[in-house]
C-alpha cells in the first residue's frame, strides 16, 4: 500500500509524511476538523515529489488530483478517464 497505517491516527501521520502536513491552504475544513477532534499532527515536508521523480508528468498530475486532501478538489473517476493516458486512440 502507498500509505500503510496501523491505526487511524497512524494512517493520518503516514499520509502527512508523504503528502505533507494538511494546511489551511490545501484543506481548510480538514484543519478545522482536526482542531475539533483535538488532533495535532506533526509538521512534515512532503516527500511526494521525490517519490514521483521517475513518473511521467501526466501520471503525477492524475495522482496529485486523486490524492488531494480536500475531497472537493479530488478528480472524479469520470474526469480521471479524460486524462491522456486513458485515451485509447493514442494506442
Amino acid at each position: 500500500p502507498l500509505f500503510p497505517g496501523t491505526s487511524e491516527l497512524n494512517q493520518l501521520v503516514t499520509i502527512c509524511q508523504i503528502r505533507g502536513t494538511v494546511t489551511e491552504q490545501c484543506w481548510p475544513d480538514g484543519v478545522m476538523l482536526a482542531r475539533k477532534l483535538r488532533i495535532s499532527l506533526p509538521v512534515f515536508d512532503a516527500t511526494w515529489n521525490e517519490m514521483c521523480k521517475d513518473m511521467s508528468p501526466e501520471i503525477v498530475q492524475l495522482m496529485d488530483t486523486a490524492l488531494a486532501y480536500d475531497p472537493n478538489a479530488r478528480v472524479t473517476a469520470k474526469d480521471a478517464l479524460l486524462f491522456p493516458m486513458f485515451d485509447i486512440s493514442l494506442l
